[in-house]
This record gives C-alpha cells, structure tokens and sequence, in this order.
C-alpha cells in the first residue's frame, strides 16, 4: 500500500499511519506537516478537532505539574 501510494504521489517520502490511535504528539505533526487522506471531509476536520483539543488539553495539563 506504501508503494502505491508513493507511485501514485511520484514520491518515496510516504509514511502511512493510522492515526485513530496514534500518540498526540505524533497525531499533531500530522495534522501541521502531513496530509491526510480522508474521503469525508467533514469527518476529517471533525478528527482533526478533536486531536488538537486533546492536545491543548494535554498541554494544560502537563503545565499544571
């Protein structure tokens, strides 16, 4: 599946990763530096709200210690 995705993006710089239960950290360089292939649109932004709410709650958090 990497390789078909790197032929279809005429690239070999591809990582796939199922995000659904990825770590924050990771989650959001995704969601700022990476692309994300979603065929739902409104599902993807929803997905990507909600991990950048975790993340800023994480933040609070950790701030707190």
């Amino acid at each position: 599946m990497i390789a078909d995705l790197g032929n279809l993006l005429k690239t070999k710089n591809v990582d796939l990763v199922v995000l659904n239960d990825s770590p924050l950290l990771l989650a959001f360089n995704i969601i700022r530096d990476g692309i994300i292939l979603k065929s739902d649109e409104k599902r993807k932004v929803n997905f990507e709200t909600q991990k950048c709410q975790d993340i800023m709650m994480s933040s609070t958090i950790l701030k707190g210690i």
